[in-house]
């Protein structure tokens, strides 16, 4: 958690294009730009190339908007945007010409001007919608998605333990009832058969089936032609 949700100082509706990035590479949430100027560089991890790619992307695409302050050099002053606040287009940005620190961009040179958009900043409110908080991994989805979501993984209602196969070893289970028929005879009884099976389903598998289940896997053997015939 960082310090300012720790302090839980409100996000500030605009933050510079430096704090940007750190959101982005470090999730170190915006503060006020004055409150951050005046404060050392927070330590990070520190943005990587991939992380500049990320959200130059986003400046280019124009799914995040920018604007900075106009500054031209005494050759090309443009009086008419100089020291003020104006949108940057999203043609406008190009990965050398941005100083991610200074929040700066190298104006484009289209008409011989030279100068700098200077304190960049970016709506606090448009970064987290592209750049969504991490920790949040449910924030955007609804309560009905979320509790589709939970149900989805939620573990089906069973009376095995936990840990127990979703399936029984019936091959395992035949080849008892074939030894024990080779060995010492099959039961008359199909229900004596169904308890002593149902016993061995315990001692074995730590769990039986079910009655129902023993049934209807056992009585195919008393119900076959042959043996009826005896």
């Amino acid at each position: 958690m960082s310090v300012s949700q720790r302090l839980k100082l409100p996000l500030p509706d605009r933050c510079l294009l430096y704090q940007a990035l750190l959101w982005v590479s470090d999730s170190v949430r915006p503060i006020r730009d004055t409150h951050f100027l005046s404060l050392p560089v927070p330590a990070t991890l520190g943005p990587t190339d991939e992380n500049k790619r990320e959200l130059l992307l986003a400046l280019m695409s124009g799914h995040l908007k920018a604007d900075g302050i106009f500054w031209g050099d005494e050759r090309h002053q443009n009086h008419e945007f100089e020291d003020q606040t104006v949108d940057l287009s999203p043609s406008f940005w190009e990965l050398g010409d941005v100083d991610w620190q200074e929040s700066s961009l190298q104006s484009p040179d289209r008409s011989g001007a030279a100068g700098a958009f200077n304190l960049i900043t970016v709506r606090t409110s448009e970064l987290m919608e592209v750049f969504p908080d991490p920790s949040e991994p449910t924030k955007g989805i609804t309560d009905a998605a979320r509790n589709t979501s939970e149900q989805t993984i939620a573990p089906a209602p069973t009376t095995r333990k936990r840990g127990r196969p979703p399936t029984y070893d019936w091959s395992a289970f035949f080849v008892e009832i074939i030894v024990r028929a080779d060995l010492d005879g099959l039961p008359d009884s199909q229900a004596e058969l169904e308890r002593s099976m149902a016993d061995w389903c315990q001692q074995t598998w730590d769990v039986s089936p079910g009655d129902s289940t023993i049934r209807e896997k056992i009585s195919p053997i008393y119900n076959h032609l042959r043996k009826a015939r005896k």
